[in-house]
């Protein structure tokens, strides 16, 4: 209940100080002087105000954060190997698999490098397997390319080393 009053009367308040006249006076001085309350015997000239100049607010949409699926960039990096692997005499084959960020596409393609040279054509899958490599460093990379052929994200280049016995000729 008081804070309906509260209200109320601030209400009346407002509409009293805005429905307020306003007067011209010049004192003694002869310094001119606006107010609403006049005191004193002082001649006093009424002033007609303008309507004040208004305008409605503009309707502001609120911002939308989320990003669009246009905006998210994708991307891919080689996870296995991992750079500085040694891969073992023992071992022939060598699994590599790439992983695209956020998610693969339908219309992507993955293209995997081998020491400078395109090993495979544009494929939908992220593994591939190199075999019979020989001892030294190897270097991989992959590419994510759209239907066109169009590359749309590199990896880093990930090297790694492969140990074969040495034979003596």
């Amino acid at each position: 209940m008081l804070f309906r009053l509260t209200g109320f009367l601030s209400f009346c308040l407002f509409a009293a100080i805005t429905s307020a006249e306003v007067y011209k006076s010049i004192d003694e001085d002869g310094k001119v002087i606006y107010t609403d309350n006049p005191r004193g015997n002082q001649s006093l000239e009424k002033v007609d105000l303008p309507s004040v100049n208004s305008q409605p607010a503009i309707h502001v949409p609120p911002i939308d954060n989320t990003p669009k699926p246009e905006a998210i960039r994708p991307t891919i990096e080689i996870t296995t190997p991992t750079s500085g692997t040694q891969v073992p005499v023992g071992q022939t084959e060598v699994r590599v698999f790439a992983k695209i960020g956020p998610f693969l596409n339908a219309n992507h393609r993955i293209r995997f490098i081998h020491n400078g040279k395109t090993i495979t054509k544009a494929a939908k899958s992220p593994s591939l397997l190199l075999d019979n490599l020989h001892r030294g460093e190897h270097q991989i990379s992959a590419q994510l390319t759209n239907k066109a052929g169009k590359v749309i994200a590199r990896s880093k280049t990930v090297v790694f080393y492969v140990q074969r016995p040495k034979v003596k000729r």
